[in-house]
């Protein structure tokens, strides 16, 4: 029976520690066609024994994760973008995580990529893309798992992303205390090397007037040198606010319309 055949297929995968196959990898190794092995695959998904979080791509599930419903999303990140021929890293709430900085859990696993993606959930996780063009300009940092070697943005740039991607970091208040925390991670040098890459001006701003009100002097004052280098526009903290001329910062030529507010 061609089940039983694709099963012991898998056992040999895991025997050797892998938990990732491929379709045509199946077609390959137990030479029957395309059809008959999604027959079997489709029967092993509905037995929650494997998952598929992009066409002709599975995870096998351990019985450890059976009632995650799915790998956790660190352990077959790496070898998925390999499998879709992307580059990717780590980003935002959940690069935060990396190194001590998520005040919360995040309930989603962020992913940077060049362009837009199709997030996808499988059992209780949920992986989110977001499209970074410039993405190869962020740096990076390796973070070994069970399973695979982590790609995830560095704590400079890390930062930069939560300031420009506020929505998906839930809001300027909470990239304020993300922040307060990822502060101690990072490191001067590096920080002011990645902002002489950086052109998104009202971005810097707003990073700017952040790590002031964070108290850090020395972070704000290598945002105000950036700046000083270049013409920019009086930009808003949050444009999805009205403002009023009153609320700006001279120093920044930012529109604050939001209070930040802490949650530590």
């Amino acid at each position: 029976m061609l089940e039983k055949k694709v099963k012991k297929y898998l056992d040999s995968l895991v025997s050797r520690g892998r938990y990732y196959f491929t379709l045509y990898e199946l077609e390959e190794n137990l030479g029957r066609s395309k059809g008959s092995i999604l027959v079997s695959l489709s029967r092993l998904k509905k037995a929650e024994e494997i998952a598929s979080p992009a066409r002709g791509y599975y995870i096998i599930i351990p019985l450890e994760y059976r009632t995650l419903g799915c790998l956790p999303p660190d352990q077959f990140i790496p070898d998925l973008m390999k499998f879709l021929n992307l580059p990717y890293y780590v980003s935002l709430l959940s690069a935060g995580m990396y190194y001590g900085a998520a005040h919360q859990q995040p309930q989603v696993f962020q992913v940077m990529v060049p362009s837009t993606r199709r997030n996808f959930e499988i059992g209780k996780v949920r992986v989110a893309f977001h499209a970074n063009k410039n993405l190869t300009a962020c740096p990076i940092r390796k973070f070994n798992t069970p399973r695979s070697v982590l790609i995830v943005s560095s704590p400079e740039g890390t930062a930069f992303d939560l300031v420009a991607y506020p929505q998906a970091s839930g809001g300027f208040s909470n990239v304020f205390t993300v922040l307060s925390e990822l502060i101690e991670s990072m490191n001067l040098n590096e920080f002011r090397k990645f902002l002489t890459t950086r052109r998104e001006f009202a971005v810097l701003q707003r990073l700017g007037y952040l790590f002031e009100q964070l108290g850090n002097k020395d972070f704000a004052d290598v945002v105000e040198q950036c700046l000083k280098m270049h013409v920019f526009e009086r930009a808003v903290l949050d444009p999805r606010y009205p403002s009023r001329e009153e609320e700006v910062v001279k120093r920044w030529k930012l529109l604050v319309n939001e209070p930040i507010e802490s949650d530590v």
